[in-house]
């Protein structure tokens, strides 16, 4: 029981990680993108 609830808290931390890289990398190709405007 205890090693499905930290497999899904991995996961979750795991997708927690990649959704703020990818929030992150966007904001900044958004904020390229005004600079050069």
């Amino acid at each position: 029981m205890t090693q499905i609830y930290n497999t899904n808290r991995l996961i979750s931390d795991f997708n927690g990680v990649t959704f703020n890289k990818v929030h992150f990398f966007c904001k900044r190709q958004n904020g390229k993108l005004h600079n050069e405007k």
